[in-house]
């Protein structure tokens, strides 16, 4: 645990501020931002991190497993596959916080590999999406990605951006703990799940 921890701070991203961002906090090897405001209140969230202990392809193959992102992050309650459009992945989720209902979701999954070798696994929000379940809201915003890139010294380097507007009446509360806590956790997750399953199960 004490090797985990040193690694996490040595491997922390002393990098500059991203234009129109605002920086947060750093945690688990990462750098936390939020973006400006959009016109619904909502901002984006970016994280940067390198981490020294996993592998770009290990993040990829998890990434890559929709189906299992429920496994991966506590906020999402159910992750299934229902459909190909093109090269898209059709993805329904279900999203949990507490002092809300849950949120649902029908996503669009894409992966890209650019020349440099960066690997990007993108999601939007389908055009239309289905009646919510009883007692459930429809999220109305849900997009963002992760880059995937080796750090120069071993390990990944990785960018998460997220755009999440749940839809519905959301308190206050609910909105700042998803930016000071909910949004790093998501990152924290998937580096703790690679790390305890390197290879798909």
């Amino acid at each position: 645990m004490l090797r985990f921890a040193l690694l996490a701070a040595l491997a922390l991203p002393a990098l500059a501020t991203p234009k129109g961002f605002e920086h947060l906090k750093d945690a688990d090897g990462c750098a936390f931002f939020i973006g400006p405001k959009k016109a619904s209140g909502y901002e984006v969230m970016r994280a940067e991190c390198t981490w020294p202990d996993v592998t770009v392809e290990a993040l990829d193959r998890h990434l890559s497993a929709h189906d299992t992102h429920d496994l991966i992050f506590e906020t999402i309650a159910a992750s299934d596959i229902i459909g190909q459009e093109g090269e898209a992945v059709r993805v329904f989720q279900v999203h949990q916080a507490a002092g809300i209902s849950d949120r649902e979701a029908t996503l669009l999954y894409t992966r890209q590999v650019a020349a440099d070798g960066t690997i990007t696994h993108a999601w939007q929000m389908t055009a239309q999406q289905p009646p919510p379940q009883d007692g459930r809201v429809t999220a109305v915003v849900d997009t963002g990605k992760w880059e995937l890139r080796p750090a120069p010294s071993g390990g990944a380097t990785v960018v998460h951006e997220l755009l999440y507007e749940p839809g519905g009446s959301v308190p206050a509360f609910v909105v700042r703990w998803f930016q000071s806590g909910g949004f790093p956790d998501i990152a924290a997750s998937l580096r703790t799940y690679t790390l305890k399953h390197p290879q798909l199960e």
